[in-house]
């Protein structure tokens, strides 16, 4: 949740032109920049045995670098093997971002899905905000098995959105923050899917359900590991930004615990509850992707003079 000196509204859906933004896709074996320039990348020589190398995708592949934002205004893009330093700003459909990683240098966040952006999706991706980004994901769409860390909120939820098998921890920012693993500030068509979440700190939640700027239907949180926070989960329906549809928001079968006060707080709220267990220590994601190698020699920057359209 944010600072008691109030929630920063949610920019507007429709805010950020297009005009001067370039797309990227990235595949396997190269790098194409749509609308500006192209650079095919075939083969690199292993820098200590001097053989010819071909980049290659997810978990171990080779990652071209980018400094600065990366504005995806193109439909259809994907974005793979890329260590990116800086912040992606997504304004077009069916845009993804595979097997990414990103270091945030954005203090709003790190991933920012504008409302026009459908469709998109993060894959098996990590995002660190060390310890300065209010987000580490701003937006909605598919996230799945993805790594996040380093920032205030996990996820910022602000439209329908698919979260399953993502490993969110190590929450921070300075000032001051209110934690939370993943946040809704009024949503529908939410499913919070098989996560591992674990907020370190005495405060505000793992998950924090809310209607702070629009109302809350059609959301289920089932089957995660839910640790930490002053109450591990939070449905609270205190605020005036719409109604709160109790009936079709599911809390199911999770395991929860470590709750400074408790597991859950239900504000003028009463969801559908059932299932769920004690966790009594915060849970290590077990699976651990392995180091990427850098492919420093064809690092790109977003200083190289690129196009608008």
């Amino acid at each position: 949740m944010n600072s008691s000196l109030g929630k920063p509204r949610t920019q507007n859906r429709t805010e950020t032109s297009r005009a001067f933004a370039t797309g990227l896709i990235c595949k396997a074996r190269r790098v194409i920049w749509v609308g500006a320039a192209s650079l095919m990348i075939n083969s690199i020589p292993d820098l200590l045995t001097g053989e010819e190398i071909v980049p290659s995708p997810p978990n171990g592949a080779l990652l071209t670098e980018y400094n600065g934002t990366l504005r995806l205004s193109e439909d259809n893009a994907v974005i793979s093997d890329m260590l990116i330093t800086g912040d992606v700003i997504v304004e077009a459909d069916n845009v993804t971002l595979k097997n990414v990683k990103i270091f945030s240098a954005n203090e709003f966040a790190a991933v920012h899905v504008m409302g026009s952006a459908d469709n998109f999706k993060l894959i098996d991706s990590e995002i660190d905000g060390r310890g300065r980004t209010h987000s580490a994901i701003n937006g909605f769409g598919a996230f799945l098995r993805n790594d996040i860390k380093g920032a205030e909120n996990g996820i910022n939820i602000t439209g329908p959105a698919l979260i399953k098998d993502n490993y969110i921890h190590g929450l921070r920012n300075v000032g001051e923050p209110h934690y939370d693993g993943i946040q809704v500030d009024g949503g529908r068509d939410i499913r919070i899917i098989s996560n591992t979440i674990v907020n370190e700190n005495t405060q505000t939640a793992a998950v924090m359900l809310d209607n702070y700027f629009s109302g809350l239907s059609n959301i289920t949180v089932e089957n995660n590991r839910l640790f930490g926070g002053g109450y591990v989960l939070y449905v609270d329906a205190s605020f005036d930004g719409g109604p709160v549809d109790n009936a079709s928001i599911r809390v199911i079968n999770n395991q929860v615990g470590g709750g400074y006060y408790g597991n859950f707080a239900f504000t003028k709220s009463k969801p559908v509850v059932y299932g769920n267990v004690a966790l009594n220590a915060a849970p290590q994601k077990v699976q651990k992707r392995r180091s990427p190698i850098l492919m420093s020699p064809c690092a790109v920057s977003c200083g190289s003079g690129l196009m608008g359209r």
